[in-house]
């Protein structure tokens, strides 16, 4: 069984890399923890041992390999007509699906969803007399957090979860509905890049939008009012999915040049969103340092994630 179980897969990756003559991919790292930069195969970044599974078989990493063969044909295409003109609806739906399991799949998701769980345990110890949370060992507290954490993330992007009204939505239902969004090929001449990381997916819900309790979260952030969705593809291009009667990028076509401000933004919610580490392919973080060294607290990997409507 795979120890290693990466959750960026290794085919994006590659995009933000650069191949040696021996075959192997270098990616340059900044984290943000230790404000150090350095090297490293990517065989070596965005996992962790048995992050999905302990069982061999392991069943969640062999599916999400699955995927990403199909995730990877369409990504590879887009990169490749430097376009999203052509794409099928069907293509789309794959790509929609690639957001959300990119989004819902890495350690950042599974911190924020650890935090929240403490939030609703400790609320059951007001309301159901749960026992105190905490009374428990830390090694428990750790083990009750990591597994509520887990089920959330598969959840999200794989079980049919019931609502507070009593409905039951499944996760085709939120692929279905992103097909509302509107698209745009974000295209970089610029000197610096996009910035790419351990969380490459960026949900952005303007605070404008009060219908929401929790922003970041659940299946429903991904149609929310005025949501931006921005996810680099390579260090020259970004796909950006929006909603089409609020968001700026209504005014454009399928494909924009990028200006500069709108660069720094993308990257400074790149850098945000990383759970510990940011990469690029040229090793230029000067950007990404003076962002961190501004705000502190992205240095704590244990920061308090969640953010409410």
């Amino acid at each position: 069984m795979k120890k290693k179980q990466h959750y960026v897969p290794k085919f994006y990756l590659k995009n933000f890399a650069i191949q040696k003559a021996s075959g192997e991919y270098s990616i340059q790292c900044y984290n943000k923890e230790l404000d150090k930069s350095y090297n490293s195969n990517i065989t070596q970044v965005a996992m962790e041992r048995y992050f999905y599974d302990n069982d061999d078989p392991p069943e969640f990493e062999n599916y999400f390999s699955h995927l990403e063969g199909l995730h990877a044909t369409v990504y590879h295409r887009i990169i490749k007509d430097q376009s999203i003109k052509h794409l099928t609806l069907y293509d789309k739906y794959i790509m929609y699906h690639y957001i959300i399991i990119q989004n819902e799949r890495t350690r950042s998701a599974r911190t924020r969803n650890a935090q929240i769980y403490e939030l609703v345990y400790k609320n059951f110890e007001e309301e159901q007399g749960f026992p105190p949370f905490e009374n428990f060992s830390e090694e428990y507290k750790k083990k009750l957090l990591e597994g509520g954490a887990a089920r959330g993330q598969l959840n999200v992007m794989i079980n049919p979860v019931e609502m507070e009204d009593g409905t039951i939505h499944y996760p085709i239902e939120t692929i279905f509905e992103m097909a509302e969004l509107g698209s745009v090929l974000l295209k970089n001449d610029l000197k610096r890049e996009f910035y790419t990381s351990d969380h490459p997916v960026r949900v952005y819900i303007p605070p404008e939008n009060k219908e929401l309790k929790i922003r970041g979260f659940g299946r429903q952030i991904y149609t929310a009012k005025g949501v931006e969705i921005f996810f680099p593809l390579t260090p020259r291009l970004c796909l950006v999915f929006y909603d089409k009667e609020i968001s700026e990028y209504r005014h454009f076509g399928m494909s924009k040049r990028v200006i500069q401000r709108e660069l720094d933004f993308i990257n400074t919610q790149i850098i945000a969103m990383a759970h510990r580490t940011v990469f690029t392919r040229t090793n230029d973080f000067k950007f990404a340092r003076k962002y961190v060294k501004e705000y502190k607290d992205l240095k704590d990997l244990n920061r308090f994630r969640i953010i409410h409507g």
